[in-house]
């Protein structure tokens, strides 16, 4: 259940929840203020061009661990998913900077595709010979099978290595 009440004063909900208290520094044209920036404002002091942003996105958190400080711009791109975000490449461990989790797959392990491929194709193939001759034996899928690889991968490394 939601509080109603914030330091003895009647909660209004608005964008977020909001408290009157006109003579607070931090206060708008109407008298009210939002909860969150009078416990940041507690917190850091002036906020004077400064968003809080809450670290759970829970606006009706406004604990002082839960408030963070940070420029519009940059709590803008937060938001808007655009905050570069940097990961390790799964295959060969150089960095990878995640512009937009947007426009690129929240998911990208990989730096590059060559990294991607290489990791795909993990599967260590017997020589040539060998796989030659267990397909004359069983043939492709029962081949494959064994390999862990699906008959038309049998038959494309075959080609392959053969040409």
């Amino acid at each position: 259940m939601r509080p109603t009440r914030f330091r003895g004063r009647k909660i209004y909900e608005k964008k977020y929840p909001c408290v009157y208290w006109p003579k607070h520094p931090m206060s708008w044209n109407d008298g009210v203020v939002p909860i969150h920036r009078v416990v940041a404002y507690e917190k850091y002091g002036n906020l004077d061009g400064m968003n809080v942003h809450h670290l759970d996105e829970d606006i009706w958190n406004w604990s002082p661990e839960n408030l963070l400080l940070m420029k519009h711009e940059v709590h803008k791109q937060l938001h808007a998913g655009t905050f570069p975000e940097q990961r390790q490449c799964a295959q060969c461990g150089d960095a990878i900077v995640v512009r937009s989790a947007k426009r690129q797959k929240r998911d990208k392990i990989y730096c590059s595709l060559t990294c991607s491929n290489t990791a795909r194709h993990a599967v260590q193939w017997p020589n040539v010979a060998l796989v030659k001759s267990m397909v004359d034996l069983v043939g492709y899928s029962a081949t494959g099978r064994d390999i862990g690889v699906s008959d038309n991968a049998v038959r494309s490394f075959l080609h392959r290595e053969l040409a």
